[in-house]
């Protein structure tokens, strides 16, 4: 999880950078490595070991070199200035459908989930399960995934591969990542008929985040980007579309969903026609048929990288934004809950119910929270669970994520005049 918030935050500094940089040349007016890992060190050895996080409509059926041209060209055009009117008043579109609240497990024995499952079928929960290589054909999975069918718990299956392999999908890993995610699915589904959807967590390979960290400790800015330009080729990242929308259609004619995770930043890119944010990140989102749309603006995270505080207004700017784009379809994932080698998570459970009431108030009824190790500490699983309770509220508006979101959304923007 770590290595996953870094780059994000480390592509925000390098957007910034690049927009202050590019106004002064001419532009404005003068020119997170098994299942039996432990709680504690899953969401930051992600990078180090194998695990990692996180992530009805057809964003666009044909992959061209303009893979976003079936994303309006202003989204927020999309989203009424009266922020009130996202609160649960469109009977004709999202209100008629309940809350769907899925928990992420990460870094926990089958044993141990096990335990909380009774909970999940009673609360409705959804049970988003990682799964590395070695799970496949394990009995202690197979178990699993017997009590969960017999219990009536849908699971969301989330493969990844291990940190040595680039544990997300992107397009320098993608065959492999697509091939375990086919022998898991195949193995869920020899053992018990309650898959609903498959997950693809799609983000830069670890490989090179831990290269692009180890020039951020140097202080190479110039590196950084140097990797993230060098990672932009227009008509590969339509090659791997391609191929995506290919394993997408598989799971639609085997019957099952197919959800997209990824940064909330990817959001920020879907405005101006073209995927350049997509592209440097290695992302494959656009040009894909997907179910769910899975962004993931995790307070707790971004605040200890950034270096400074997010509230509320965090998720619910993203949230705002994804309901506008992707309606019912939109999910938003949470958290942390839990203290973990990333850093400190929600300090309480009512920071976890405003990070909720603001998603809701946005519109959204796909929300999901990572993670369940963090849940499960101290016996408080009931207490995190209530949080999802939560009643919508429109959050305060905070300044600095208006100032983020616009130095990402300029950076982009700048990225049309880069060869």
């Amino acid at each position: 999880m770590r290595t996953s918030i870094l780059f994000s935050t480390l592509l925000l500094a390098c957007l910034l950078s690049f927009s202050i940089s590019c106004g002064g040349d001419g532009g404005g007016d003068d020119g997170d490595d098994s299942a039996e890992a432990t709680a504690d060190d899953d969401v930051d050895d992600d990078a180090d070991d194998d695990a990692n996080d996180d992530v009805d409509d057809d964003v666009n059926d044909d992959v061209n070199d303009d893979t976003d041209d079936d994303v309006d060209d202003d989204i927020n055009d999309d989203v009424d200035d009266d922020t009130d009117d996202d609160i649960d008043d469109d009977a004709d579109d999202d209100d008629t459908m309940d809350y769907e609240y899925s928990i992420k497990t990460i870094g926990m024995s089958a044993e141990d989930i096990m335990e909380v499952l009774p909970a999940f079928a009673e609360r409705g929960f959804v049970l988003y399960l990682n799964t590395f290589p070695a799970d496949i054909g394990s009995d202690e999975m197979e178990q699993l995934l017997l009590m969960a069918a017999e219990l009536d718990v849908t699971v969301r299956l989330w493969p990844l591969l291990s940190g040595a392999d680039g544990s997300w999908a992107n397009e320098d890993n993608l065959d492999l990542f697509l091939q375990n995610a086919r022998e898991t699915l195949d193995f869920a589904e020899s053992v018990a008929n309650v898959v609903d959807a498959v997950v693809i967590n799609s983000e830069l390979g670890v490989q090179k985040i831990n290269l692009i960290r180890q020039y951020f400790e140097q202080g190479d800015w110039q590196a950084i980007l140097g990797i993230l330009m060098d990672n932009r080729d227009r008509g590969q990242l339509a090659l791997n579309q391609a191929i995506m929308e290919g394993f997408v259609g598989e799971l639609h004619d085997r019957g099952y969903l197919a959800q997209v995770t990824t940064y909330p930043f990817i959001i920020d890119d879907l405005g101006d026609g073209d995927p350049d944010l997509q592209d440097v990140a290695n992302v494959l989102f656009s040009g894909i048929s997907w179910d769910i749309y899975s962004f993931t603006p995790y307070t707790t995270a971004y605040t200890q990288d950034l270096g400074f505080p997010l509230g509320p207004d965090f998720p619910y700017a993203y949230s705002r934004q994804a309901y506008a784009q992707f309606g019912s379809a939109a999910e938003i994932a949470l958290g942390i809950v839990g203290d973990t080698s990333h850093g400190p998570g929600y300090a309480s459970v009512d920071l976890l119910a405003a990070d909720v009431a603001a998603t809701k108030a946005a519109g959204i009824r796909r929300i999901s929270v990572f993670h369940l190790a963090g849940m499960v500490q101290d016996n408080q699983f009931d207490a995190w669970a209530d949080a999802l309770l939560a009643e919508p509220t429109v959050p305060p508006t905070e300044p600095l994520v208006t100032a983020m979101r616009a130095a990402i959304q300029l950076g982009d923007a700048l990225l049309n005049f880069v060869p």
